[in-house]
């Protein structure tokens, strides 16, 4: 099986067209493009949302962020994640990945430790056998994963608020002013730049805003459509705090 995935447009972790989310190339002068990438075991587990309170499930509040160097030495131990030579340059493998053979840089090997955190935050970890890992740094793992979408605000060493630090309607009103869109007329939330005819559900348009968080908590903000008509910009300081709540309502599970 596999999963349809927006070809990835300017977000919060930076230009990332170059991430190949799926097992194929797209033309951004063509419109968004759908990739194909395999199903991981976790995919279908995002739960189903009612209720704000069935949402907000998830209390990261006061753990700090561990360094890099930290995570990938947890991600060798525990998760079989390997360090290959490419051409005189370190690259970061998944499980079983050989970069030489039946491999695709961004979809199973990475150059640099940040697309390998984006892409874990956004599909999950692969299938593998994990040695025994303790909660508490299966729990460091998961806040490093996870907080990829808010690293361009925090020092690597962040600590967690110990709190959501925005109400849905707040969370809402920045999204607005960063180009996201609810139409009237069906109660669908668009991502910026989305033409509403040829959207997809699930893709690029979500029939909940909880859905909507979901993704987001997933592949980050899209900051390149920020609303022209807005009274003022949307400050770093407000950008961590959505990331902080997204962070925490987001449902998708990594493992």
């Amino acid at each position: 099986m596999v999963e349809l995935s927006p070809l990835r447009r300017k977000t919060r972790f930076g230009d990332a067209s170059h991430l190949k989310l799926g097992m194929g190339t797209a033309k951004e002068s063509q419109g968004p493009q759908l990739t194909a990438v395999p199903l991981r075991k976790n995919e279908h587990r995002t739960r189903d949302l009612h209720s704000e309170q069935s949402a907000i499930h998830r209390n990261f509040g006061g753990e700090k962020v561990i360094t890099s160097e930290e995570a990938l030495r947890l991600l060798e131990t525990h998760f079989d994640l390997s360090t290959r030579d490419v051409d005189g340059v370190a690259h970061y493998c998944l499980p079983r990945i050989n970069p030489k053979q039946n491999s695709t840089l961004n979809v199973n090997y990475f150059s640099n430790v940040k697309d390998l955190r984006c892409n874990l935050c956004a599909f999950g970890f692969p299938s593998s056998n994990i040695v025994k890992i303790t909660e508490k740094s299966k729990i460091s793992l998961e806040v490093w994963v996870r907080s990829a979408i808010i690293s361009e605000f925090c020092e690597e060493s962040f600590e967690i608020p110990d709190h959501f630090a925005m109400e849905t309607n707040e969370a809402w009103k920045t999204l607005k002013r960063l180009g996201y869109k609810l139409s009237k007329n069906n109660g669908t939330y668009y991502l910026p730049g989305v033409v509403k005819h040829t959207s997809i559900t699930g893709k690029d348009c979500f029939e909940s805003i909880f859905s909507l968080f979901d993704h987001i908590s997933r592949f980050g903000l899209i900051t390149s459509h920020e609303d022209p008509e807005s009274d003022c910009e949307v400050s770093s300081s407000d950008m961590l705090r959505l990331g902080v709540f997204i962070l925490h309502v987001g449902t998708f599970d990594i493992w």
